[in-house]
């Protein structure tokens, strides 16, 4: 082939590159060097691999590319996303959902949903979490008397806007349980005599889809063997970012894991990057110390080795995963039930005082000015690429030259709102800005990212893709 890339990869390195502290610039380095060499060593031998052509390029940048505009109570927001996966299949998810909780006359005015989710060990759980959860939270967030209202009608608590990947609803068995179990979880909140606050409610209703989801995979009593689409869901698990809008002006943002959320505000025309939360994970020290006090001292030494919880997971908290969440009884019972090789322990090594693991999320509420211009939600993905100081003076830059008809919530919905030019840059979706910025290796000053850096990592297979990036989703919420 006319154009081949060339790798030499050490499978050391391979296994830790993705996760190294200064990997942004120590990837750039290498894979510019790598670009001259010969042969391909791939892990575990010589390959070779052609480039994809320009126009692949912009096929597999435009292809998750969509633009929506939603009318909030007047308050009018445009919705930028994109999704390009890594895996097979692609493990994040992307939702954005009207919450059907105002007024009977006005509805569809109620809050604006939008969550990334990224998920591990398979998509089930971020694929469940992301259809399921804004229910939950509408149940979280309506008035008794509405809620009571929408119960006694049967209407729906959420109305879907867009997802990533684009997909079905649940199937028939999973959507029969989470109406059962949400029925539950609407009946419990209504007969509490006093609310609590929102933020209380909101993290509530986060764990008790978490909570629904482990029980419901649970082993019953007297049962022959284990629902294994259930167990699908409970043992895969994901992290997740949710921004509320709710009208007038509040902004509200729950956290799980190691997705972000960054606010770009601009003041006396100066850009400046607001992060909303902070990672769930070992080099985070306050979650390491929130972990460190929840167990016995005795248990310090072996909690989190290698940065990884109890040597295995990487988020320290997270949806399903309930290896880490069961007692060891229980999950004995489920590797006995499922027929498990003798040799195989389903109990982690060092579990003494489960659950060890937590999908309770942190909470922040703000109220948006007029200095706050943009939300950006993003999974690992980017965010392992492109720091937020970046990535919000890059959407800046975009905005104030006025090149991508972007004035502030106007344009189209759908997959031809993302244009591109003859060159192949990006035209008016944000989001794949982003994208191309963190796979291009573009920083603040950089008039563009690296159309080689693009190319190459989107022209390696996926079994090396995923050594060098992860799947990117993207959603990018412009507030004025």
């Amino acid at each position: 082939p006319p154009h081949i890339l060339h790798y030499r990869v050490r499978c050391r390195l391979a296994m830790t590159i993705r996760r190294a502290a200064a990997r942004p610039a120590w990837l750039r380095r290498w894979l510019h060097a790598a670009a001259g060499l010969r042969h391909a060593e791939v892990i575990s031998g010589n390959q070779q691999f052609p480039l994809i052509s320009p126009q692949q390029v912009r096929q597999l940048l435009r292809q998750g590319a969509e633009r929506h505009t939603a009318d909030v109570a007047g308050w009018q927001v445009s919705v930028h996303c994109n999704q390009v996966p890594c895996n097979r299949p692609v493990e994040d998810r992307l939702a954005v959902s009207r919450l059907l909780i105002g007024p009977p006359v006005q509805s569809q005015d109620g809050p604006l949903l939008v969550g990334v989710f990224d998920g591990h060990a398979g998509p089930a759980c971020a694929n469940s979490v992301h259809l399921r959860l804004p229910d939950y939270l509408a149940v979280a967030m309506a008035d008794p008397l509405r809620l009571h209202d929408i119960k006694v009608a049967g209407q729906a608590l959420s109305l879907n806007i867009a997802r990533l990947p684009h997909g079905p609803e649940l199937e028939e068995e999973l959507g029969r349980l989470h109406d059962q179990q949400l029925s539950a979880f609407t009946s419990e909140t209504l007969s509490m005599s006093e609310p609590e606050p929102l933020g209380h409610r909101l993290r509530e209703a986060m764990q008790r889809l978490d909570t629904d989801i482990g029980e419901a995979a649970q082993p019953r009593p007297g049962a022959a063997g284990l629902n294994r689409a259930l167990l699908r869901v409970a043992l895969s698990g994901c992290v997740g970012t949710v921004a509320l809008l709710e009208p007038p002006d509040r902004l509200h943002v729950l956290h799980v894991g190691d997705c972000a959320a960054v606010l770009g505000r601009c003041h006396d025309q100066l850009w400046y990057a607001h992060k909303l939360t902070e990672e769930h994970r070992a080099d985070n020290p306050a979650e390491l110390e929130r972990l460190m006090r929840s167990h016995p001292v005795s248990e310090r030494d072996f909690l989190v080795r290698y940065d990884r919880l109890l040597g295995e997971l990487m988020p320290l908290r997270a949806f399903g995963d309930i290896r880490y969440k069961w007692s060891a009884d229980l999950l004995r019972t489920a590797g006995r039930l499922l027929q498990l090789p003798a040799t195989y322990n389903p109990v982690p090594q060092y579990y003494y005082t489960p659950p060890y693991l937590t999908a309770e999320p942190d909470f922040a509420t703000q109220q948006i000015t007029g200095d706050d211009r943009f939300l950006i939600l993003a999974s690992d993905g980017l965010w392992d690429h492109l720091p937020p100081e970046d990535a919000v003076a890059i959407v800046g830059a975009a905005i104030d030259s006025g090149a991508f008809g972007i004035g502030g919530g106007g344009g189209s919905s759908g997959s031809d709102a993302e244009e591109v030019t003859e060159s192949g840059r990006s035209g008016a979706n944000l989001a794949t800005l982003l994208v191309r910025a963190a796979l291009g290796g573009q920083k603040r000053g950089d008039s563009e990212p690296s159309e080689a850096m693009i190319t190459q990592l989107l022209s390696a297979p996926a079994n090396v893709a995923r050594y060098y990036r992860d799947d990117i989703t993207v959603a990018v919420l412009l507030l004025h």
